[in-house]
């Protein structure tokens, strides 16, 4: 925590990217605020949280939040602003996060420029950042935690090895405690960090160091998800919510009735079509996924 408490002050040293990242922050907010417009889920905040729905749909964090503090009575604004104050605090921490990988390669400006684009327009844009029935705040700091755990892992032996990839799963499962879609930002994260890590230091580019960094990187994905499926039953039971209409972990799917293997074959299918084909057809999908083709290619040839 040291180490992370020294980079965070790096970045709240400079004037220029505390000044520019706050202003930025309040223009943001300030236009969402004054440009109000009005969602289903605006209407059923009491729904999502005092009754219990988050948890039915497997967002347990912010409705043990809730419990705590009693988010759905305050007012929206000032909610909604504590939102945007830990939309700042994630911003610094990808800050963070992008220098452990690049370093002083990109100057004070670069990184001041990333920190006003992610609190203005952050990585997960399909809903609207400052919901704070969602958690999408709070999921960004617990993503960032994350994605920080996994880049100690990948500096320790054995035994501290093993502790940061642990920390890193229970971030992992506390963002997507708010917000499912934060593990594919921490897979895309961990696949970043590898392919930019790996292109700086060649020779640490080789097949076992990937194949180690990226089971491990499963490994805790998977913890995670086994971890939301135990904690979304333990609060249905001391709730008394309603079970029926839980989502089931997806790994339960494959022993439903019916053959295990054609179960396996059309979840693959299902997700193949639905996840891929369907956004592959958008262009800057396409263009995203060749990207990704080429890029993965040279990597793989590099190594060999």
């Amino acid at each position: 925590m040291e180490r992370l408490w020294g980079e965070i002050r790096y970045f709240l040293r400079h004037k220029l990217f505390v000044t520019a990242t706050i202003i930025a922050a309040v223009c943001g907010y300030g236009f969402a605020i004054t440009h109000e417009s009005i969602g289903v889920d605006d209407t059923m905040v009491g729904f999502y949280l005092d009754d219990g729905m988050e948890v039915v749909m497997g967002r347990w964090t912010i409705f043990l939040i809730n419990k705590l503090f009693h988010m759905s009575e305050f007012s929206p604004f000032m909610t909604e602003l504590a939102g945007g104050v830990f939309l700042l605090v994630a911003g610094v921490l990808f800050c963070v996060l992008v220098r452990r990988i690049f370093g002083d390669r990109i100057g004070i400006l670069g990184y001041t420029a990333f920190a006003c684009t992610f609190v203005t327009f952050p990585f997960i844009s399909e809903v609207w950042v400052y919901y704070y029935h969602d958690g999408v705040d709070v999921g960004y700091v617990l993503t960032a935690l994350s994605l920080l755990f996994f880049m100690d892992s990948m500096e320790k032996a054995r035994r501290g090895r093993v502790l940061s990839v642990f920390f890193s799963m229970l971030s992992l499962w506390g963002a997507v405690g708010c917000y499912e879609s934060f593990i594919i930002l921490y897979l895309l994260g961990v696949v970043m960090i590898l392919f930019f890590r790996g292109m700086a230091d060649k020779e640490r580019l080789t097949f076992k160091w990937l194949f180690q960094n990226l089971f491990l990187c499963v490994c805790g994905a998977a913890g995670c998800i086994v971890l939301r499926f135990v904690i979304q039953n333990i609060i249905i039971v001391l709730f008394s919510l309603p079970r029926e209409a839980s989502r089931d972990l997806i790994g339960l799917q494959l022993f439903q009735s019916g053959e295990l293997l054609q179960n396996v074959f059309m979840l693959l299918k299902k997700y193949w079509l639905v996840y891929f084909v369907n956004g592959a057809v958008y262009f800057p999908v396409a263009v995203y996924v060749a990207a990704t083709a080429v890029f993965g290619g040279v990597s793989v040839a590099c190594t060999v």
